[in-house]
């Protein structure tokens, strides 16, 4: 008897990306990657044109700015790291309610995104699907944040697909664990990824996590 073959998106990755390291990593970029999906590089740009703005700089002097964890309004979005022309984002004068409302901005990028066009945006994920795999074909490294498959005891993340510091190059999808004021975020980010993943696991949608490792060996 024929063993049967995993069905709907899980089918696919089976059927066509079996064995492939670098799967993860570009499955997220491309927006298919469910809680974990990484089609938030035009947020980050988002948040770095409002710093820009509000500190009268070009865009391209505003570094440091990442969103982590999920996808959407549960992403952890980090100031800490954010220097705006080499001066740190914390000795800027920025007052606590102003970044709050950038905060938000970003966070609800997506949603403003379709109310303004009627749809999501798919410029940007098309753009990094492509860079992601360009480097995994041995091309420059990625290292924008990139959705990515966390099994990680120092981290405390396990089993779970979100968005890490990341550098995706020809020998895989390489993580960091982030530092800085903003673990609580993403912390709480996590346990929302948790709890998709557990509903969708009851739903039959993915298999149980102990057979991930049945569809891709690499995970």
């Amino acid at each position: 008897m024929a063993q049967a073959q995993p069905q709907g998106a899980v089918g696919h990755l089976h059927r066509y990306a079996d064995g492939q390291k670098h799967m993860a990593g570009i499955q997220a970029a491309a927006g298919t990657g469910g809680a974990g999906g990484r089609c938030d590089t035009c947020l980050i740009q988002q948040e770095q044109q409002a710093l820009a703005l509000e500190f009268g700089v070009q865009q391209d002097k505003v570094t440091g700015a990442h969103t982590y964890g999920g996808h959407g309004e549960q992403m952890a979005v980090f100031a800490s790291q954010v220097k705006v022309d080499g001066k740190p984002l914390s000795e800027m004068g920025l007052s606590a309610e102003r970044w709050e409302e950038i905060k938000h901005h970003t966070v609800q990028g997506g949603s403003n995104i379709i109310k303004l066009r009627g749809r999501s945006s798919f410029q940007s994920p098309a753009y990094n699907a492509v860079k992601m795999i360009e480097a995994a074909m041995g091309g420059e490294p990625f290292t924008l944040p990139a959705g990515c498959y966390v099994n990680c005891d120092k981290c405390g993340y396990k089993n779970v697909m979100m968005a890490m510091p990341t550098t995706i190059d020809k020998t895989g999808v390489h993580f960091t664990q982030p530092t800085g004021t903003e673990m609580a975020a993403l912390n709480k980010s996590y346990e929302h990824l948790c709890k998709m993943r557990d509903e969708i696991v009851e739903l039959g949608i993915v298999p149980p996590v102990e057979k991930w490792g049945e569809d891709n060996p690499n995970l």
